[in-house]
């Protein structure tokens, strides 16, 4: 996705505009997300960049979009430019042990990794 979103309008209010940016971005990331992975990936990760037009944009982090629209707001742009492309990732090993995940080739596969499995037993 790359779009400028514009904040002035003459009949809609700019609290509407944002709210439909951020809708429609958010839209965009779930449909993204739901998108079936190639083999060998864990899940889509976004590069995203955002500014006042695409010669401005800086990247920024997925988590910070939302933040990013509502201070483009309080500093009264006219509009904004955001690129959300998706890329393929993968799990780190510390994430798969939070998610509970089996590590292959691992010391750990002889125990379950997940403490609510009901075959886990606690070391005394």
């Amino acid at each position: 996705m790359k779009k400028q979103f514009p904040l002035t309008d003459d009949k809609i209010k700019a609290e509407r505009l944002v709210e439909a940016a951020k809708g429609n971005i958010r839209k965009y990331l779930k449909r993204e997300r739901n998108k079936a992975t190639p083999d060998n990936v864990d899940y889509w990760d976004f590069d995203c960049a955002f500014g006042k037009n695409p010669e401005s944009a800086q990247p920024i982090h997925t988590g910070e979009i939302i933040q990013a629209i509502d201070l483009a707001k309080e500093k009264q742009y006219d509009s904004f430019y955001i690129q959300i492309l998706a890329k393929p990732a993968h799990w780190t090993e510390e994430q798969k042990r939070k998610r509970g995940i089996r590590i292959e080739n691992s010391e750990e596969n002889s125990q379950p990794v997940n403490p609510l499995y009901k075959g886990w037993k606690k070391d005394n």
